[in-house]
């Protein structure tokens, strides 16, 4: 799953309220950085923040670090590339690679560093060597997404649900932990196990984003834009198309994206409108 198109869109307006024009102008004042630059390589995956903000950013030879001066590459075991990243809510910034699940923290010296939590997995799982394309924060603590495995690490511990197929994405709502299964299609996370969701046996979205107050908004190649009304919801069907008088979504492919702030969404694509 090549997500490197990303990347520039989503971390671009993710940092939008820090970047307002100081002479009142509201568009974001951009500077674009060049891989010599920062000093790694041209392909990124994912960027977080943590609680001091501090950026950092997956990138095909381990993660970025940037201070909003200077740039340092932590580097992750066998030279892996960091592929998702996610901050808790204490602000500790959480990592997955190919085969690679782990977290940033201080040295001795105060240097940030990656620390495994592969000695975490059941014995069943120790030679774990699928990609993490996601990472989740819940209120019970983190969730990796990898291949065809969730992931589920609370307190030194990690529970694990295997698919019949690849994993496409996930999100955690109303206590909830909803991923797009191949195998499945719109599953949610019970028990330790996948169970799938009546009427979303077809769907494989790569995007999934809360929706109002009681839906979800999930964007597939094959079934288009789907709504899924959450548990709870009387009112209309559990599945509905989302219907949209613009035609842009006919011209694109969207690959990713995140629910801003401030309403709306950042959606990234495979092409240009």
């Amino acid at each position: 799953m090549n997500r490197s198109y990303l990347f520039a869109l989503i971390a671009f307006l993710w940092t939008v309220p820090a970047l307002t024009a100081d002479d009142g102008d509201p568009l974001p004042k951009v500077r674009n950085y060049t891989a010599e630059e920062y000093g790694a390589h041209p392909q990124n995956w994912a960027a977080t923040q943590d609680r001091r903000g501090i950026m950092y950013f997956g990138n095909s030879a381990g993660v970025l670090e940037f201070d909003g001066e200077f740039w340092r590459l932590i580097d992750l075991p066998q030279g892996s590339g960091a592929y998702a990243l996610a901050a808790d809510t204490a602000g500790r910034v959480y990592v997955g690679g190919q085969g690679k699940l782990g977290y940033l923290a201080p040295d001795s010296t105060g240097t940030m560093r990656y620390f495994s939590l592969r000695k975490t997995l059941p014995a069943a799982y120790q030679d774990f060597d699928d990609r993490v394309i996601q990472i989740v924060p819940t209120s019970k603590g983190m969730v990796f997404l990898a291949d065809r495995l969730v992931l589920s690490y609370q307190d030194g511990t990690m529970q694990v649900a295997a698919s019949e197929d690849h994993l496409f994405s996930a999100i955690y709502i109303d206590e909830t932990l909803y991923v797009v299964d191949g195998a499945q299609g719109l599953a949610r996370l019970e028990a330790g196990r996948l169970h799938g969701i009546a009427g979303g046996e077809l769907l494989r979205a790569q995007v999934v984003l809360p929706f109002l107050e009681d839906q979800l908004l999930l964007m597939s190649a094959q079934k288009g834009r789907m709504l899924y009304r959450l548990p709870g919801q009387t009112e209309g069907a559990a599945f509905s198309e989302w219907v949209r008088p613009d035609t842009v979504f006919s011209r694109i492919q969207v690959a990713s994206g995140v629910a801003l702030q401030q309403g709306g969404f950042a959606l990234g694509t495979y092409g240009m409108a």
